[in-house]
């Protein structure tokens, strides 16, 4: 199963940079942005759960851990923003995964201390 994980994850990983590209040069809001965006935010979720699997079946790293759960809150935010469309309207979610980034980093800084 580990080797399998591990091409997924790189797998998802050139999807991202390709469609995260293609999401850059399209046109905003037009159809191919938006689906570069959704390839984008499924390819993102899938970095960030295969690199869990592996950080716990293979060998753990705290850096690696943190530098996921901040490029997938990121991803997030990015992602709950647009959902949310109305400013002001955040939800237990929002603030969960935002106060779950800002734990992590003091964590990885308390650890590094």
């Amino acid at each position: 199963m580990e080797p399998t994980l591990i091409y997924s994850h790189v797998f998802a990983g050139a999807s991202v940079l390709l469609s995260g590209l293609v999401a850059m040069l399209a046109p905003k809001g037009g159809r191919g942005h938006r689906m570069a965006g959704q390839l984008y935010f499924w390819g993102m979720f899938w970095i960030f759960a295969s690199a869990l699997l592996l950080i716990g079946m293979v060998r753990f790293n705290i850096f690696l851990l943190v530098m996921g759960v901040f490029s997938f809150y990121l991803t997030f935010s990015g992602y709950r923003v647009l959902k949310r469309k109305a400013p002001g309207q955040q939800g237990w979610i929002d603030w969960g995964a935002a106060i779950f980034a800002i734990a992590s980093g003091l964590g990885l800084l308390f650890y590094g201390l």
